[in-house]
């Protein structure tokens, strides 16, 4: 199982960020509690949090990257292979899909209120907007990566911390807005759990809106790989 650890790493922490993210979400529907600045500051704190554990706890084995926003970061600076990149990509929807399941099943009804936890354009928010506005948070996100965990001259120790609180961040000030999602895999697990437990008619919009959250945070994994190279890259 070694040569397979870092593939199992990236399985478990993208779990652990979307089950404790949605369910996160879903409480505040199941105890019927209006979404407002003291629910959005504790999602941001559950995501920021669980982000920073993942990192800290499974860093070491894969580089935690729990994301293929993060992934395809990496691979605009040749820091993994595409293949290596493709198996990271499948085990990080492996495990959202696997916490989105676990949501339905533990918390069908509030889920069903929450959009199973699913971050979602804010009311008046168009789909371009919102890519744009994911595209951004994402950028500024895998930039911090690059440059905590992913560079010799970062102060070690810090990394976690760092990329935990950025993420909390981000959807500090995007999530009204885009939902702030800034993980294709985090938005799949969702919709995964809206496939498997909506009733007939029921809406869907972790399904119809997902492609937004697969576009937006993977032209910002991108942009922030390519702002990390040119700026303050290593050997500039």
């Amino acid at each position: 199982m070694g040569k397979n650890a870092k593939y199992y790493a990236e399985m478990i922490g993208t779990f652990l960020l979307t089950f404790i993210g949605s369910m996160a979400v879903v409480s505040f529907a199941g105890a019927g509690l209006a979404f407002g600045s003291a629910s959005l500051l504790a999602i941001a704190l559950a995501h920021g949090l669980a982000l920073a554990i993942a990192v800290y706890a499974l860093g070491h084995i894969s580089g935690a990257h729990v994301n293929p926003a993060v992934t395809l970061g990496f691979l605009v600076l040749g820091k993994i292979k595409p293949e290596e990149a493709g198996k990271y990509v499948l085990s990080q929807l492996v495990g959202a899909g696997f916490a989105g399941l676990l949501v339905g099943y533990l918390a069908i009804n509030p889920s069903l209120m929450a959009a199973f936890g699913a971050p979602l354009p804010g009311e008046g928010v168009t789909p371009q907007a919102a890519i744009l506005i994911e595209a951004v948070l994402t950028a500024i996100l895998v930039f911090v990566v690059l440059s905590t965990a992913a560079d010799k001259r970062a102060t070690p120790g810090w990394h976690g911390f760092s990329i935990g609180m950025t993420l909390a961040m981000a959807i500090l000030a995007g999530g009204v807005f885009s939902g702030a999602s800034l993980n294709p895999a985090r938005s799949f697990g969702p919709a995964l759990g809206t496939l498997a437990f909506s009733f007939a008619g029921e809406p869907v919009p972790a399904i119809s809106m997902l492609w937004i959250y697969i576009i937006g945070p993977l032209l910002g994994g991108a942009l922030g790989a390519f702002v990390y190279r040119f700026s303050v890259a290593e050997g500039k």
